[in-house]
């Protein structure tokens, strides 16, 4: 219960005879059960672009997709499907990414064309220089909206989930708000004894804004020797990548 005081015989099929509740032990603590109950559908539109031209060569890569399941894995993130009503768990798979757009690119550059005439000591100094890089958007993966409590008075192992009022959610940008990525206003905690009708995932977490470059440089000094240099640089711009925000609002919410 709310004030944190165990109270047996609120879970289904724990107190049968009764003949040892005044001791405070249940007949049956744990009555698990495993089906396999869950379905998922999947969508995707798919587009890819390859280019040469010249010296520059450009690979690109898009997704546009939409996940939707009642249960994402053989726990889901520790969630479980609903054991009275799993059509209440229906959302976003964990793994949905509904926006990734992927670009790779080569380009010769063109070092050895700006010193006419050039030698051998110039051709190995300037020439077989490559730039190169792999650049990657993505939306986030969706929030899990859980309430860290029993107030279902369920008991089954798993985060009962809040009351939802159907407004839009506000994002923030965590780096202005001390880390708090999504508004609660719109979460309320669910009545006593019964579940809230918040689904469990309808809106992303933060995405993905990432460049990989790499600068290298092939000399051929014979058929069979030759030198490589490469300098690779890793999230260039130095892009906060955020991971996923927890969605447990009981702590955030009160009645």
């Amino acid at each position: 219960v709310p004030s944190g005081q165990a109270v047996n015989g609120t879970r289904p099929y724990s107190v049968t005879s009764g003949r040892l509740l005044s001791q405070g032990t249940l007949d049956f603590t744990d009555v698990p059960t495993i089906v396999t109950l869950a379905a998922s559908s999947y969508n995707a539109l798919e587009a890819s672009l390859q280019k040469s031209v010249g010296a520059f060569r450009l690979l690109a890569g898009y997704t546009w997709s939409k996940s939707i399941d009642n249960m994402s894995g053989f726990t889901s993130n520790w969630t479980y499907m609903n054991p009275f009503d799993h059509t209440r768990t229906r959302g976003l798979s964990d793994f949905d990414m509904r926006h990734n757009f992927v670009v790779s690119y080569n380009y010769d550059l063109p070092f050895l064309k700006l010193v006419p005439g050039s030698g051998s000591l110039p051709r190995h100094v300037l020439g077989g220089w490559e730039f190169s890089g792999i650049t990657r958007f993505t939306t986030g993966f969706p929030v899990l909206i859980t309430e860290s409590d029993d107030r279902s008075l369920c008991g089954c192992d798993q985060p009962d989930t809040p009351n939802y009022n159907g407004q839009a959610i506000t994002i923030y940008n965590p780096r202005k708000t001390g880390g708090q990525y999504f508004s609660t206003a719109q979460f309320s905690p669910e009545p006593l004894g019964q579940f809230g009708n918040s689904r469990r995932t309808f809106f992303a977490g933060p995405g993905l804004d990432n460049w990989d470059t790499a600068l290298k440089k092939n000399t051929d000094f014979t058929e069979k020797m030759k030198l490589e240099f490469r300098a690779e640089f890793f999230n260039v711009f130095n892009h906060a990548q955020f991971n996923g925000p927890t969605g447990d609002v009981a702590s955030q919410i009160s009645e």
